[in-house]
């Protein structure tokens, strides 16, 4: 009588198969929600980036800062550099892939019956 003690070749190919294909489908799935982490993370910040600039054109116009923002006729455009020149941020990098928005994000803003309203272009995607 034989004592088979081992795996045969095929049972240890088959387990290394099976390892493979669940490393695929678990790498893909991080994958993906990475993206989508980043992806949310960078319309939170744009969202941060419009509320700041409401604050700064606030300040702004009643000279809590001095700026260099002017108006024609309602409406006034300003890059997210003076955002952080004026240090409402301390960085504006990109959580998707580390660039730097400042001079690529685009502010315009508009007022209207005593608001201000902010339409923010982004240049950077």
């Amino acid at each position: 009588m034989k004592d088979n003690r081992g795996f045969t070749m095929i049972e240890v190919l088959a387990v290394i198969v099976v390892i493979a294909l669940i490393s695929i489908i678990i790498s893909r799935f991080i994958g993906s929600t990475l993206t989508l982490s980043q992806n949310e993370a960078y319309d939170v910040m744009k969202n941060n980036i419009i509320s700041a600039s409401e604050d700064y054109l606030r300040e702004c116009n009643s000279g809590i800062l001095d700026c260099n923002i002017t108006w024609n006729n309602n409406k006034t455009n300003f890059l997210a550099i003076e955002l952080k020149n004026s240090g409402y941020f301390k960085n504006l990098k990109s959580p998707i892939d580390g660039k730097d928005l400042s001079n690529c994000l685009n502010i315009e803003a508009k007022k209207e019956n005593g608001t201000i309203k902010i339409n923010l272009i982004d240049n950077c995607y």
